[in-house]
């Protein structure tokens, strides 16, 4: 299917940006220009097909769903990359206003659809975001205002699932 080897083209293109995001090699090599791209990308793709809601479709590629659906390893895994290049942007790359924006609302899009609210918890870098909003990190508190309402409006989002999943569990 060309549209699952785009996508992960797309998340190990994301994947090789983090990378060098979090080894400092941002004044050499990235732009934030491709950055900002790249998060303006992975947000409208995450939206159509990071997890899938079968309902909302009349027909979807059945190896789509089987590669990114949400009770997959690999859709588990796409969302990780995708929350791990947002980790790299907001943790690492404090300088880029931009790029901080746009990936706070990357996240604040993401946890509109109701299967990634229910997964993030099960992401590593999704846990990195949340210890550094509640330790006061720098580069969260330096987020312009617009952009830190937004990553504060996905972490209450995505809580208000996990309690409710929690409490459904008991």
């Amino acid at each position: 299917d060309p549209v699952v080897l785009a996508s992960k083209a797309v998340l190990d293109f994301a994947s090789l940006e983090s990378k060098l995001i979090r080894a400092k090699r941002i004044d050499e090599t990235l732009s934030p220009f491709v950055a900002v791209t790249l998060v303006w990308f992975l947000k409208r793709w995450g939206l159509t097909y990071l997890m899938p809601n079968a309902s909302m479709y009349g027909t979807i590629s059945r190896r789509l769903f089987s590669v990114f659906g949400g009770d997959t390893q690999s859709g588990l895994a796409a969302l990780e990359a995708v929350i791990d290049k947002a980790a790299a942007n907001l943790l690492d790359w404090p300088m880029s206003f931009e790029v901080a924006s746009e990936t706070a609302d990357l996240l604040y899009c993401l946890v509109r659809s109701k299967q990634i609210r229910g997964s993030l918890m099960r992401c590593r870098s999704w846990w990195r975001i949340l210890e550094a909003y509640a330790n006061g990190h720098e580069s969260i508190m330096a987020l312009q205002s617009t952009a830190l309402s937004k990553l504060v409006q996905a972490i209450c989002y995505a809580a208000a699932e996990a309690a409710a999943a929690a409490a459904a569990a008991a």
